[in-house]
């Protein structure tokens, strides 16, 4: 029985996680929190949300900021103040971050290239400059929230659900998921992504993995821990252990590492905008697995209009005669949607979200 299951932003919606001051040799002052991860929409709201906790938790810990001239870009475009996105959820919904950067990279394109070249000289500089900060403050936000919260939604998922032979197709640029499946002897990093990196980057090293992954996570718009040089070549960071972590600041994933004295990789995440298919490889091994499926779950997956390029891929897979399909979504509509794409009569909904999946369904079972 071939099962693959879809993972969308949804899935790192419920956010359930403890903190310690100090992990090792054991924890002080344990905290449970639960709270909302950061969707497109509200993005800045609930990543500061998020950040907070961690500050007050952590006095000498920094937390992503965002740029000031992403912050005044935001304010003449939209009439909302930096203060307003971050702490005002209704004024933040107002912004989808997906929708923000592909309005920004068109401005770029039509308004900043000029011969080729960028032309520095012209006001629409700061929309260039406003791109870059954005991708830099969702990468940043992504690692902040990747190192300090150790799902434990994602952590039951891993050992609860999982067996050897899945595989999960992944648009989420953090790797709460990984950190889950790591914990597990059904998969590793070096390996559980369906192809070999170049080599390890950044403080963190560990010995070579005896034993191979069982389980194949495929993530087609890459992640924050995939790096690549000016060949393409694929590169691989680690976080610190989870029982080293605690307060300690600064121990998240940086944008871009040194390899040696004379190259230097860069993050490898495909931000929002406009879709491309840097990862041809996983793209096709995607299709394959689909195709091969018999049961497909979707978790926090939705086919939203900014993911028409997976839709339309979705769309044109020559699926198996009737496969189990079941979603993991607040949206009722998602289920006629898939209907449609999946070339199926019945799709079932067994849960609204992750969390009331593990709630209503899986004690059930």
């Amino acid at each position: 029985m071939k099962r693959v299951f879809v993972f969308g932003a949804g899935a790192s919606r419920d956010l359930n996680f403890t903190s310690s001051v100090w992990d090792y040799p054991q924890p002080i002052d344990i905290q449970n929190h639960v709270l909302q991860g950061p969707l497109s929409s509200g993005f800045f709201y609930t990543a500061n949300e998020f950040n907070r906790i961690i500050s007050n938790r952590y006095p000498l810990i920094v937390p992503p900021e965002i740029g000031n001239r992403l912050g005044a870009y935001i304010q003449r475009q939209y009439n909302i103040k930096k203060n307003e996105l971050l702490n005002d959820q209704s004024q933040s919904k107002k912004i989808n971050i997906e929708g923000l950067y592909t309005e920004l990279e068109q401005a770029r394109e039509s308004r900043l290239i000029k011969n080729g070249e960028i032309d520095l000289n012209t006001p629409e500089y700061e929309t260039y400059t406003a791109l870059g900060e954005l991708k830099k403050y969702i990468f940043a936000t992504f690692a902040f929230m990747s190192y300090y919260c150790v799902s434990q939604l994602h952590q039951r998922f891993a050992k609860e659900i999982l067996k050897p032979g899945d595989t999960i197709i992944s648009f989420n640029w953090e790797i709460l998921l990984e950190e889950a499946l790591d914990r597990t002897d059904l998969w590793k990093f070096e390996d559980g992504y369906g192809f070999r990196f170049r080599g390890l980057v950044g403080k963190v090293n560990r010995p070579e993995q005896e034993n191979g992954s069982q389980i194949t996570v495929l993530k087609p718009h890459g992640s924050i821990n995939w790096y690549r040089d000016d060949k393409s070549n694929r590169y691989l960071a680690l976080q610190t252990n989870v029982g080293l972590r605690g307060g300690a600041p600064g121990g998240w994933l940086n944008e871009s590492y040194k390899v040696d004295c004379n190259n230097s990789v860069k993050t490898a995440f495909i931000p929002p905008g406009k879709k491309r298919e840097d990862f041809p490889d996983i793209w096709g091994w995607m299709d394959n697995e689909l195709e091969q499926a018999d049961e497909i779950c979707l978790v926090g997956f939705s086919f939203n209009k900014f993911d028409k390029h997976i839709t339309d891929r979705f769309e044109k897979k020559k699926y198996r005669k009737n496969p189990k399909i079941e979603i993991i979504n607040p949206d009722t509509e998602l289920i006629i949607k898939c209907k449609k794409i999946f070339k199926v009569k019945n799709v079932t909904r067994p849960a609204c979200s992750f969390a009331n999946w593990f709630e209503n369904h899986l004690v059930k079972k």
